[in-house]
């Protein structure tokens, strides 16, 4: 999965993603294997696309990770693994899942594609502000 994470982020954005996958092993053994769950779509047995999920309260599931293979993408694979998740996370208890931001330029400009595609799996927007306390 974080080699499909890599070259999708690095392709899309220019970008790594933000922890090592040294760091998120590190973490499950933190907090243990319960609490940071990866999901995955497969095609003929091949990983197209996955996400990594942090469970962060007993109501509350978040999606930190999210990557497609783009040679897939026909296929929708992530559209299918995220109604996957919509449902474990039902079954499991959950009532919360964060699919993340939709904002770019550090929350200054809405990405409507991204802001409607969450939508369409029946998420809303929450409206987080920042404020700052200069000393």
């Amino acid at each position: 999965f974080w080699e499909i994470l890599e070259k999708n982020l690095n392709d899309k954005h220019g970008k790594s993603p933000v922890h090592s996958i040294d760091d998120i092993i590190r973490l499950i053994s933190c907090v243990g294997a319960d609490k940071v769950k990866l999901f995955a779509a497969y095609h003929d047995s091949k990983m197209v696309c996955g996400m990594v999920l942090f469970i962060t309260s007993a109501k509350a599931i978040h999606a930190q990770y999210i990557g497609l293979n783009d040679d897939y993408q026909e296929y929708r694979p992530l559209n299918v693994l995220i109604d996957q998740v919509i449902e474990w996370g039902h079954k499991s208890g959950y009532t919360y899942f964060n699919l993340g931001t939709a904002n770019e330029d550090e929350g200054r400009n809405l990405n409507q594609g991204l802001f409607y595609f969450k939508e369409s799996f029946g998420g809303r927007g929450v409206l987080r502000e920042t404020m700052t306390l200069v000393l």
